[in-house]
């Protein structure tokens, strides 16, 4: 009896990225003038959102961070004679571009101008096509577990936080890969933790004042020191986000967290504005507000 249809999930599973917020941060770059219209967009729902930036915005498939262990995963069952399925609640142009960027699928299911493939969605259309337990699965995140509630075996890609025991809950766990490189390194490269050292020029007045010894000057300069550091990481990991694919066509440049897929966007989507205004609020409530009229010049 031949295996089920394999059917892998594109977003933080195949990729180590997410379309949405690629094809977001790509459009606002590109179009900084229209810096509302997506909020506009996603009041008529996700998939009118994702239908738009698809349309309005070109993304680059050969560049983007796939993940190669799950592309050897596919190609082992595919050599096996296992029909491989792509289904992802990103925009059906995107997808397409990617399946025949990789020539691996042999059907792609994906967000329409109607409908956003996602949780209970994506469930009830594998459900339609395949039969309750007429397929296995591939993901990484919570939206999966609809999906993997209906599959036959479940295959866990760099889960997110808490999705290996609701899986396990819910389904019959076949495979777990670990790809993603370690957390704390790829975050200090990203912060750019070693370009706060050229915030010591904070302290020179009180060095040329003859000051270093005041308790109270000193603390203030190493309040300064550490809000000048926040509100720079969180401008790296903004232009990082805004320079994905740029990034990925340089030699070196293409080796960042972010752009090479490990670190997850989402991630760095909500670190550089909570880092940002850590450094402002921190400098209202702590500094002469002089101080932060010149971390505002500065940002």
């Amino acid at each position: 009896m031949s295996a089920p249809p394999l059917v892998i999930d594109l977003d933080g599973t195949l990729l180590r990225s997410d379309i949405l917020i690629e094809s977001g941060f790509t459009f606002i770059k590109e179009n900084p003038t229209r810096l509302l219209a997506p909020f506009r967009w996603l009041l008529n729902g996700k998939a009118s959102l994702k239908s738009q930036l698809a349309e309005s915005t070109k993304l680059d498939v050969t560049v983007l961070p796939y993940d190669q262990e799950v592309i050897e995963l596919v190609r082992q069952e595919r050599a096996g004679g296992r029909q491989i399925i792509l289904a992802t609640a990103s925009h059906e142009i995107y997808a397409n571009q990617i399946a025949e960027h990789l020539g691996l699928f042999d059907q792609v299911f994906a967000t329409n101008d109607s409908t956003n493939l996602s949780k209970q969605n994506k469930r009830d259309l594998l459900v339609e096509k395949f039969g309750e337990k007429g397929f296995d699965y591939a993901g990484n995140s919570h939206d999966d577990l609809p999906a993997w509630s209906a599959a036959r075996k479940a295959y866990l890609v760099n889960p997110e936080a808490g999705v290996v025991s609701k899986a396990g809950e819910i389904a019959d766990v076949e495979h777990i890969v670990y790809s993603r490189p370690r957390q704390i390194k790829a975050w200090i490269k990203a912060l750019r933790i070693h370009q706060w050292v050229k915030n010591l020029l904070l302290f020179v007045p009180l060095f040329a004042s003859h000051q270093i010894g005041d308790i109270n000057l000193l603390m203030n300069g190493a309040m300064a020191f550490l809000f000048f550091g926040l509100c720079a990481s969180s401008v790296y990991l903004l232009n990082d986000l805004l320079d994905l694919e740029d990034d990925r066509h340089h030699s070196s440049k293409r080796n960042r967290p972010l752009a090479s897929g490990a670190l997850p966007l989402k991630s760095g989507l909500l670190l550089f504005p909570a880092l940002l205004l850590t450094a402002f609020v921190g400098a209202w409530f702590v500094l002469p507000w002089k101080f932060t009229v010149a971390l505002f010049v500065y940002y």
